[in-house]
């Protein structure tokens, strides 16, 4: 395990990223971070999620040192869970970082924003009929 750990270093110095205590490295290639003491132990960027802020919120399982999967009744959340934030800017790569100031690219969206996107897309394709229609209404009664 530890020779997984010196090639990860070894391969490109990675930003580091502490959580709860524990050491995570940013692995921009993979989209994931891996924890530095057990690199099998990873969080893929497709699981975090931006919130409207731009921030990924998340809860994090001290136990298992990754997201928090379970559930309390209640909705509480047991004392081995931390709240985190985590900023997106975070998961862009140093050299990629300039774009955000002319927000050429979003890190993230959020599920309200993919869905209002894809909402948009779905009402311009049903009115495209509905106008052509309408033109050819007009031309007809002529």
């Amino acid at each position: 395990m530890q020779s997984l750990v010196d090639n990860l270093m070894k391969r490109e110095k990675y930003d580091k990223l502490l959580i709860a205590n524990t050491m995570f490295l940013i692995d921009y290639d993979a989209r994931e971070l891996r924890e530095q003491r057990n690199p099998a132990n990873k969080i893929s960027f497709s699981t975090l999620e931006a919130d409207e802020s731009g921030n990924v919120p998340f809860v994090f399982d001290k136990l298992t040192r990754n997201i928090y999967k379970g559930y309390m009744p209640g909705g509480g959340l047991p004392p081995m869970t931390e709240h985190v934030m985590l900023p997106a800017h975070a998961f862009i790569p140093p050299q990629d970082r300039h774009l955000l100031k002319n927000e050429s690219i979003k890190p993230f969206t959020t599920r309200q924003e993919s869905t209002n996107r894809k909402l948009r897309s779905l009402d311009e394709k049903l009115e495209q009929p509905r106008r052509n229609m309408k033109k050819n209404q007009k031309r007809i009664s002529r």
